[in-house]
């Protein structure tokens, strides 16, 4: 994954790392996150109101599946499957239902570096790669909200914070981990 979203220690290489795993089927550690290279990816923005998720994710999801589609067409004709359904896990392509008719990712890969002899899939294109872009019209926001019990003194001014409570919707959460830590953080 290459990207031009910029990181503040929010988590961005691991959820953009666990969006483009999760569409290829593989494991985490199998995917490299560059960020913040304008010399690799010239296009980007801030890490402005914790929309890195929406926006670069979006776009990593977007290319996950252009690729995803790309792999099965090949695999699919590498397998000679026809219309079966496909499914991509734990770096193989498989038919649904049958387990041993299955090629590995790796061989998809390396018949899209060229392979003397076998032409690629009528439509697709010999890189093993896509590239996609979000594009919102309007802003993205997370609904929430804190509340703040003190009490005050009034003769020496001193506060003492007696509960502290936050209520927060961020929608479907890509790592809950990395949400409780940005929310805490907010609260501090």
């Amino acid at each position: 994954v290459t990207s031009g979203a910029a990181v503040q220690g929010q988590g961005t290489r691991t959820i953009l790392a666990q969006i483009a795993a999760d569409a290829l089927g593989v494991a985490i550690e199998n995917v490299t996150v560059e960020l913040q290279d304008t010399d690799k990816f010239p296009l980007g923005m801030g890490a402005v109101g914790s929309r890195t998720a929406v926006m670069a994710g979006s776009a990593v999801h977007n290319a996950g599946e252009a690729l995803r589609e790309k792999i099965f067409k090949t695999a699919a004709d590498m397998l000679s499957s026809g219309n079966k359904f496909l499914e991509l896990t734990d770096g193989e392509v498989r038919v649904v239902g049958e387990p041993q008719t299955k090629v590995a990712l790796s061989a998809v890969a390396q018949r899209h570096a060229g392979a003397f002899g076998a032409p690629m899939p009528g439509g697709v294109t010999p890189d093993l790669s896509a590239t996609a872009y979000s594009e919102f019209k309007g802003l993205a926001f997370a609904n929430g909200t804190n509340l703040c019990e003190v009490e005050v003194d009034i003769e020496t001014g001193e506060v003492r914070v007696l509960r502290y409570v936050v209520a927060h919707d961020c929608g479907r959460l890509i790592n809950p981990r990395l949400v409780d830590g940005q929310i805490q953080g907010g609260v501090v």
